[in-house]
């Protein structure tokens, strides 16, 4: 870049000289100048747009294909779930979420979550250490703003607890969290058929607009926890 502004400097004085009338030996000078700087400024232009091209050209070998996002790699029984309840809000019901694990993620729409990453099972999703071993898969939707203001995961059990066992062992480590960046004002945990839990909190208007969605949308769900979380 400092290249080119010296070349373009340059080409200026050396118009500025023709402009004031010099000799045709000056003249003759100046066009030579000004022909060895246009080509010095085509090659300097020229060149970022051969890198870009490489660097496109890399990204298509890396990716298989220009603009893939991973994000639509990392779908799950779980995230279709949470899909299924999310693209029923109307369109003011909504808000910007975000899903998946700190490997995975995706924006306007729920992820699958990698349940071999307990510690973030835990930090994000506030679900108990030890319900970590009662579930084999999971997804979340995560208000993008603040995780306090909302936050939904369905979970998978692996049939070695109940969903109300389950839906009891979310409240408990809800009640007892210590929260930061506020706190969520409700709590609301969803049977699906025993096979699915999904647990919501954070604003009482939106876990109020996802819970009455996930009951609409959903077969065999059923509400078997919705309480006020107040500090311990």
């Amino acid at each position: 870049m400092k290249k080119l502004i010296v070349l373009l400097l340059a080409a200026s004085m050396t118009a500025s000289l023709t402009a004031c009338g010099g000799s045709s030996t000056q003249g003759s000078t100046a066009a030579n100048t000004e022909s060895s700087v246009e080509s010095e400024i085509a090659s300097e232009t020229a060149a970022p747009e051969e890198t870009v091209t490489e660097s496109l050209s890399e990204t298509e070998t890396a990716t298989g294909e220009t603009g893939t996002d991973s994000s639509e790699s990392i779908s799950s029984p779980e995230a279709d779930l949470l899909n299924s309840i999310y693209t029923s809000f109307a369109e003011d019901q909504k808000f910007p979420i975000g899903g998946g694990d700190s490997e995975h993620m995706t924006t306007d729409a729920p992820g699958a979550f990698d349940v071999s990453k307990t510690e973030e099972l835990t930090s994000t999703l506030s679900l108990p250490e030890s319900e970590t071993t009662h579930i084999d898969d999971a997804a979340s939707m995560i208000h993008m703003m603040n995780a306090n203001t909302f936050t939904g995961a369905a979970y998978h059990l692996t049939g070695d607890v109940s969903a109300d066992e389950f839906a009891d062992a979310l409240k408990e480590g809800a009640l007892a969290k210590q929260w930061i960046c506020g706190m969520p004002d409700t709590l609301v945990v969803i049977n699906v058929d025993g096979q699915y839990v999904i647990a919501a909190y954070g604003a009482d208007d939106l876990v109020e607009t996802f819970k009455d969605n996930a009951l609409s949308a959903l077969d065999g769900a059923e509400a078997i926890i919705d309480t006020p979380v107040v500090e311990g």
